[in-house]
């Protein structure tokens, strides 16, 4: 008798350590179809209901109205804002530029670790390089926007925001919680505060939509789990839907990478990011192959009137092209009166010639 009762209280410990496995989850991916977010402020229970597309558009006007009134006063605006910030020496013309190629750099960073896949030595350094490139992005990116909460702009979202708050925050009575008539502003930033640090990260929301509990649902509801437009559909729910067809048009590639891959963020980025690229690639090759003046001939040479342009054009070459222009580069470098007829690709092409002729000349 005491060791069946034994046996039972195992099971039950067992049951329960599963239900607690899933919590998380389970307890986000409610919040999320429930369309609605139940947290605690002081001794009261508060319920946000997501604001529907008609809020929204009302909170819009509200931002412009707010905006048209204020406009021709002494504010700073965002690109004020960015002009302050360049003539402290703070920011430069330039770094514009150098934020962007840090977000192509990341992206490359990502593709070398998704082509590293089958080797975990060559994966340390790439996410050693990734954090590092990380975390020169993000001081890039906070001192851009260091300017950005005292601009009109953010002066307007304020009044937009709390428009919207205003109107989607109710007590457990159902009445709403915060209103201009009983304004607070330590409350409010509070209920923000609050709010903000307990959204839904991208990296939760990629994790929501692999999980089992959020696929047999999708699967049941063959795509249409909430039962209404996209445009009725709250922002957590439009993200979730968005990153669930995104794993599943992966899944349904023909290239569709490893299942490992899947559920490593950074890895499944680079796989994305891999196949654009060769979109591109592709679409390039293409399009010299349909335009008459360049499939008829080698090179074509067009003039450049700045660094930008000049970039764009060397973009239109495909990867084997670029190819050859790095090493014309190198051979030109060691010697600048180098004959065209001396090149690495043009030697390469004379002997590929001779190699064909003397085939042929044994086959005759």
């Amino acid at each position: 008798m005491t060791l069946l009762l034994f046996i039972r209280v195992q099971v039950v410990l067992l049951a329960y350590d599963k239900v607690i496995l899933v919590t998380e989850e389970s307890k986000i991916l409610s919040r999320i179809v429930s369309g609605t977010y139940k947290f605690r402020y002081k001794s009261n229970s508060l319920k946000l209901i997501y604001p529907s597309i008609q809020l929204k558009y009302e909170a819009d006007i509200l931002f412009q109205e707010v905006y048209d009134e204020h406009k021709y006063e002494d504010w700073l605006t965002l690109e004020s804002a960015q002009q302050v910030l360049i003539d402290n020496g703070i920011w430069h013309s330039s770094s514009d530029q150098q934020l962007f190629a840090l977000e192509k750099e990341l992206e490359q960073i990502k593709i070398n670790l998704f082509l590293s896949f089958t080797n975990p030595i060559q994966q340390l350094g790439h996410r050693s390089k990734l954090a590092e490139t990380n975390k020169k992005y993000d001081k890039y990116y906070g001192i851009r926007h260091s300017l950005d909460h005292f601009t009109l702009e953010a002066f307007c979202d304020h009044a937009k925001n709390f428009y919207i708050l205003s109107n989607s925050l109710f007590d457990s009575y159902g009445r709403k919680f915060i209103t201009h008539q009983n304004y607070d502003h330590s409350a409010y930033q509070n209920i923000s505060n609050i709010i903000a640090k307990d959204s839904i990260s991208t990296k939760k929301f990629r994790k929501i939509a692999r999980c089992d509990l959020w696929r047999n649902y999708w699967s049941a509801g063959r795509g249409n789990v909430f039962d209404k437009p996209s445009a009725e559909l709250t922002d957590e729910q439009r993200a979730l839907v968005i990153f669930t067809k995104m794993y599943e048009s992966a899944r349904e590639s023909v290239e569709s990478p490893p299942d490992p891959v899947f559920d490593d963020d950074d890895m499944f980025d680079g796989w994305l990011a891999y196949q654009h690229q060769k979109q591109d690639e592709s679409k390039k090759e293409n399009s010299s192959k349909n335009n008459s003046k360049m499939s008829n001939a080698q090179e074509m040479f067009i003039m450049a009137n700045n660094k930008k342009q000049a970039s764009s054009i060397h973009n239109m070459n495909s990867g084997k092209s670029k190819s050859v222009i790095e090493s014309r580069n190198k051979a030109i470098s060691k010697n600048q009166n180098l004959d065209a007829s001396k090149l690495p690709d043009i030697q390469n092409e004379i002997r590929q010639q001779a190699q064909q002729k003397m085939r042929q000349r044994l086959k005759g």
